[in-house]
């Protein structure tokens, strides 16, 4: 059974027209909320392995078909979303803050240096097109998540958005292959250790089953010519936690789940210090992590009032 969330009543939304967030700042959230919870870059196959590899990894309430969380990976997963929301903060002079929060890099405003590493990107118009006929395409494949069905969370879709644009990090182990390689080549290799070992595509399998192969990946123990010389082992730990970590704790939905504000520009941060809060901040419920915070019911109801009235 789960516990009650630790920041009651708290949406990070409600700030969107607040001093906290200025007109670039709501430009890249509107836009990223704005993910279509359908494949712009994969293909179909490739999309189901995704999805269900997502659901695997970070499992979100209520997403059909995650089982639990996978010990070892889930271990890891914490490991990296912690170092993702501490380097991926883009609030100046936050320090404090960096472990409550992600601004993602690759949402900032427009092309980053980041990106010398590759050659230029296809202009806007390309892009566009190519994703119109890419979102029609799934359309008619039947790979579009009913919005009542989608994670509150789209993992896949943001990182085949990360995909459709190459957006890369301007740096990569040398054992991998550029971003949209490693990743479709993962995913096929992926399915085609699904095939030899269980006679089936990896999101066909059971939640068993597909921790089982997830365990072999980690630890490097998948090595088919699909994977044409990328080590499992690397591919797990260099894309699959890094991007999906990266993705999940970009997202709105996982800020007000940890109680972060997002950038607060230009409105900023000013009580820095250990167990002090500015009034436009969520205030956390009672509690550890070994008890649930509605425990105490008062004090749980007090604390929801209160983030309701944070702008």
């Amino acid at each position: 059974m789960s516990k009650a969330p630790r920041y009651p009543g708290y949406d990070v939304l409600a700030k969107r027209d607040t001093p906290s967030w200025d007109a670039p700042t709501r430009a890249v959230i509107d836009a990223r909320l704005g993910t279509p919870h359908a494949p712009r870059h994969l293909d179909a196959a490739r999309w189901q392995t995704l999805l269900a590899l997502c659901a695997c990894v970070i499992p979100q309430h209520g997403e059909p078909g995650n089982g639990a969380a996978l010990n070892g990976v889930s271990a890891h997963a914490a490991q990296a979303t912690s170092a993702d929301r501490a380097t991926s903060a883009t609030s100046a002079a936050h320090a404090d803050h960096a472990t409550h929060a992600t601004h993602a890099a690759d949402a900032t405003h427009a092309a980053h240096a980041d990106h010398a590493d590759h050659a230029a990107h296809a202009d806007h118009a390309a892009h566009a097109d190519h994703a119109a006929h890419a979102a029609h395409a799934a359309h008619a494949a039947g790979t579009v998540i009913p919005e009542s069905a989608a994670p509150a969370v789209p993992l896949a879709a943001l990182l085949d958005g990360k995909l459709l644009a190459d957006r890369r990090d301007g740096f990569r182990d040398a054992r991998l292959p550029p971003l949209r390689e490693a990743w479709e080549t993962g995913l096929a290799a992926l399915d085609a250790e699904s095939e030899a070992a269980f006679g089936e595509p990896f999101h066909r399998l059971g939640t068993e089953d597909r921790h089982a192969l997830i365990a072999h990946m980690q630890r490097g123990e998948l090595r088919c010519a699909a994977w044409r010389g990328m080590p499992s082992s690397v591919f797990f730990a260099k894309r699959v936690l890094h991007d999906l970590s990266a993705a999940y704790w970009s997202h709105p939905a996982a800020w007000s789940e940890l109680g972060f504000g997002g950038p607060a520009n230009p409105r900023g941060y000013v009580r820095l210090y250990f167990n002090r809060r500015d009034p436009w901040e969520a205030v956390e419920a009672p509690g550890t992590k070994d008890n649930d915070p509605a425990d105490d019911a008062s004090a749980y109801e007090a604390v929801r009032r209160e983030n309701q009235r944070v702008r």
